[in-house]
C-alpha cells in the first residue's frame, strides 16, 4: 500500500477515535496518541502516571514525556497534529474544541523541554491569535494555519548552533513574542529566542535547528 494512503487511513482512524469517545469520558478527552516508538509516559493533572501507547487518550492537564530514544504523535479533536521528538516534555494546559461553537475553542499548550513539530488544526486555521498559544521558556508562539517546529536547544544539544528556543516555519506564518516584543516568521524562515527579555532574532531556516519526523509518524 502506498505510504500516503496508509498514513491517510491511520490519521482518519485516529481522528475518529479522538472525536467519538463514549459520553462518560467525552468531557475530558481532547485527543489521543497516534504513534509511539519507545517509552512514552503521561502524568495526569491529578498525579496519576502511566506509560502510553497508540490509542491512549489525552486530557487537559496531561504532561507527555518521551524518553531519550522515544517519540510520539498526538492528534487533537480539531485535527491538530503534534510530533514529539526524543527527550521531550509537553503539557496540555487548556484545550477545548466544539465544531459548532468556535467562540469557545482554544489550544493552550507548552513545550517544557525537547522539541516538537506541529501541523495546525481547525483552531489554528481560524486565525484568531487569542485562541492558540504555544508557550516555551523564552517565548510564546501564535499561529495562523501553519506547520512549524520548536526546539529547546540547551547545553550544546543542537551541535554547533547556539542555545535558545529555535523556531522553524515550513508553511504559513507564526508570531513569536516575549517581553521584548514580537516578530512574524513566515514560510522558509526561522528564529531564535535566547532569553525571555531578548528580542526575537530572525534567521534563515538553515541557521535554525529543525525537527524532522520519521515517515512512519505520518505527520
Amino acid at each position: 500500500m502506498p505510504k500516503k494512503i496508509q498514513c491517510a487511513i491511520v490519521l482518519y482512524a485516529a481522528l475518529n477515535a479522538a472525536t467519538f469517545m463514549p459520553d462518560a469520558t467525552a468531557a475530558t478527552v481532547v485527543g489521543n496518541v497516534n504513534y509511539v516508538s519507545g517509552a512514552v509516559s503521561i502524568a495526569h493533572a491529578d498525579g496519576r502516571k502511566r506509560l502510553i501507547g497508540v490509542g491512549s487518550v489525552l486530557e487537559n492537564g496531561d504532561t507527555v514525556q518521551t524518553a531519550q530514544d522515544a517519540e510520539a504523535v498526538l492528534i487533537f479533536t480539531d485535527s491538530q497534529r503534534i510530533y514529539l521528538k526524543p527527550g521531550s516534555v509537553f503539557r496540555i494546559d487548556d484545550f477545548s474544541f466544539v465544531a459548532d461553537s468556535p467562540g469557545a475553542n482554544k489550544s493552550f499548550i507548552s513545550l517544557i523541554k525537547g522539541g516538537l513539530r506541529t501541523i495546525s488544526g481547525l483552531i489554528g486555521k481560524h486565525g484568531n491569535e487569542a485562541d492558540y498559544q504555544l508557550k516555551t521558556k523564552t517565548a510564546t508562539i501564535g499561529i495562523r494555519g501553519t506547520e512549524y517546529s520548536v526546539v529547546d536547544c540547551a547545553g550544546g544539544n543542537c551541535g554547533g548552533l547556539p542555545d535558545g528556543i529555535h523556531v522553524s516555519v515550513y508553511d504559513g506564518l507564526v508570531l513569536v513574542s516575549n517581553e521584548a516584543g514580537g516578530a512574524e516568521i513566515g514560510t522558509g524562515a526561522g528564529a531564535i529566542v535566547f532569553t525571555v527579555t531578548a528580542p526575537v532574532t530572525q534567521l534563515p531556516a538553515r541557521e535554525v535547528q529543525p525537527v524532522v519526523a520519521p515517515p512512519e509518524a505520518c505527520l
